[in-house]
Formats: structure tokens, C-alpha cells, sequence
């Protein structure tokens, strides 16, 4: 489950490794961009098959992250995934331009994570800037061995 679908891009990579037997769902909080997204996942028609299948089985959700988790049993995704706006813009991200004013720009909230935590059944991972202060606060392991502007880190629940 990706909490911050934004374009979506996180979202069909893990459909594509999930397959057709796994389920993404991506949960949007702003309705336009829910819209927009949803419709170009929908109707895109440029590429492979296995990509145009991938980005067809995510299933868009237009709600607030925290709430939707709520709904969720325990345990009910293996893995729950986090990439908040970050803090900071990077420039070269040219192709969130278009997002910037329409995006959420929320903080990650504790007790998002608390739901977080319940709903995963193997891992909640964080995608956020290597300088971020959501690494410290939240006790994420980062995951990659050398340094960049983007880190990835996992609280595992195995």
C-alpha cells in the first residue's frame, strides 16, 4: 500500500513486482490529483504490457492516508509505504512540477505510523530526503550503503 501516491510511480513499480496476484492500493488525499491519476492510470496507452497491466491493478483511494488506515484490519498489507512531500524541493524533479501546488504537504504524524505499524504485516517503509528530520524522529533503518539527496529506510515488523 502506497499512503502518498502523488504520480503514482511507486505505485506501478509495486504492482509490477507484486504481479496480478498482489494488491497496491494508493491512497491520494487531494481529490484532483486522486482524479488525474486515477484517469492516467486508466487510460495511458504507451508501453509494455506487463507495465500497462501493472498500472491498471492499483487501485486509486482519494483519502486521508490516517483515516483509510483506520478502516484496515491488522495485518492486512505486507508492506505500507511513505513518500511525504519532502521538505525541501529538489529542482531536478521535474516531473512533480506540475503536482507542487496541488500536492499535501503534511507532515508524517505519529500516529499515522501507529496505524502504519498495525496495518503492515512485514514492513512500513520511508522514502524522504537523507537530511530529513523523519529519520531521527522515527527510528527508520535506513536501507542503502552510500549517500544521496533521497534515503529509504524500514521499520520491520519480522
Amino acid at each position: 500500500m502506497d499512503l502518498t501516491l502523488g504520480l503514482a510511480s511507486d505505485s506501478i513499480v509495486a504492482s509490477y513486482l507484486v504481479g496480478k496476484d498482489g494488491i497496491v492500493h494508493g491512497v491520494e488525499k487531494q481529490q484532483t490529483v486522486a482524479e488525474i491519476v486515477k484517469s492516467g492510470l486508466s487510460t495511458w496507452d504507451d508501453g509494455s504490457e506487463s507495465l500497462l497491466d501493472a498500472m491498471r491493478r492499483i487501485q486509486v483511494i482519494q483519502r486521508d492516508h490516517t483515516e483509510y488506515l483506520r478502516t484496515l484490519a491488522d495485518q492486512s498489507f505486507d508492506v505500507v509505504y511513505l513518500d511525504p512531500m519532502f521538505e525541501r524541493t529538489i529542482d531536478e524533479s521535474l516531473s512533480l512540477n506540475g503536482l507542487r501546488a496541488s500536492a499535501s504537504y503534511d507532515t508524517l504524524q505519529s500516529k499515522t505510523l501507529d496505524e502504519a505499524r498495525r496495518v503492515a504485516r512485514k514492513h512500513v517503509i520511508l522514502k524522504a530526503e537523507s537530511s530529513s528530520s523523519l529519520w531521527e524522529k522515527y527510528s527508520f533503518e535506513r536501507l542503502e550503503k552510500r549517500p544521496s539527496r533521497t534515503s529509504y529506510g524500514a521499520l520491520r515488523r519480522l
